[in-house]
């Protein structure tokens, strides 16, 4: 009876150094079970390749930027115009530093931002669009700009807007609304497309576009992927247990919240199927109550990626049509 009770004292002995060791996670993650749906397809899975933009197509967004800057009233200088990386340039207003446009050769997605310098008064913009009449307004302009994509819906993502508040000069604030904001969201062969993939559009005065973000690269190669260049399941759910481990490691305690396939877009050209995983951590910062800080990342589904993903210094294997093989650098935080 002695031994076993010695027996019991020395495991919890060995427990209690390998906790203060760190040999055991902090926080039990619940939810891992979320995991064992990974490497079950129910859709035939694919690569895409972004079309390289022809010279027509560049030549047509330089005219979308003279539209979209006529309709604010601002002058861009082209003629000026300053590279952003490799394949992006970009020029502005010298009137309104804040007003600019840039373009990505590599895949023709654009940024048009109409300035800030007339939404600086204490006031809301005059004839805002209704959330409802915003998401018409937004699919309208797209057409009209010759921008709608073609042979795929626009899903809704979301419908916000952009207010600034002020004191009230006693003890509040009053808030001005500047602009509505809606944002689309793309599809392709049943998946959801995260990372890059987005079409923003800001309206401002009499629902007149204000801003707007392109990220939607017309589709080129099509590359169906055989279930031998898929990872095997056990492999995906290993590489992400792992990883919500880690990061759940000095955590009080932990909840997997989704497991999501979808495609992610990684900017350069490359939209491949991966599987988007969200961890919702809670630490002890000394407040009453825990502190939510939630972590995610993406697991490719495919044994040699070929995109670029927020995890790598450089990517795993360049895209097939040599574009851009040179070393990318990533300053971003996970």
């Amino acid at each position: 009876m002695n031994n076993q009770h010695n027996r019991k004292l020395s495991m919890l002995a060995a427990a209690l150094c390998m906790v203060a060791s760190g040999l055991v996670s902090a926080a039990k993650v619940e939810g891992l079970d979320k995991l064992e749906r990974m490497g079950e397809y129910q859709v035939p899975l694919a690569t895409y390749h972004a079309a390289k933009p022809s010279r027509a197509h560049l030549a047509q967004v330089s005219k979308t930027a003279a539209h979209l800057s006529e309709l604010n009233e601002i002058r861009l200088n082209q003629e000026n115009a300053f590279k952003l990386g490799a394949n992006r340039i970009g020029y502005s207003s010298d009137a309104d530093p804040s007003a600019s446009f840039e373009v990505d050769s590599l895949t023709g997605n654009f940024m048009f931002n109409g300035g800030l310098k007339k939404y600086r008064e204490d006031a809301s913009t005059p004839d805002l669009p209704s959330e409802g009449e915003a998401v018409e307004l937004s699919q309208r302009w797209l057409q009209e700009m010759g921008l709608a994509p073609k042979g795929e819906a626009l899903q809704i993502a979301h419908v916000g807007g952009l207010n600034m508040s002020a004191s009230d000069g006693k003890t509040g604030s009053v808030i001005y609304e500047k602009l509505k904001t809606v944002r689309f969201s793309r599809v392709l062969g049943g998946l959801p497309v995260d990372g890059d993939a987005r079409i923003i559009m800001h309206l401002g005065e009499s629902g007149k576009p204000a801003g707007m973000v392109y990220q939607w690269p017309a589709i080129g190669a099509v590359q169906k992927l055989s279930s031998r260049e898929l990872m095997p399941a056990e492999k995906l759910q290993s590489q992400a247990r792992d990883k919500v481990e880690a990061a759940a490691k000095k955590a009080l305690s932990a909840q997997l919240k989704a497991v999501d396939l979808v495609l992610y877009d990684d900017g350069l050209g490359v939209m491949e199927p991966a599987y988007h995983v969200v961890v919702e951590r809670y630490f002890d910062y000394g407040d009453k109550e825990p502190v939510m800080i939630p972590f995610d990342f993406y697991v490719p589904t495919t044994i040699e990626p070929q995109a670029f993903y927020p995890y790598m210094e450089v990517a795993e294997l360049a895209p097939k049509d040599g574009r851009d093989e040179r070393a990318i650098k990533n300053n971003g935080d996970e």
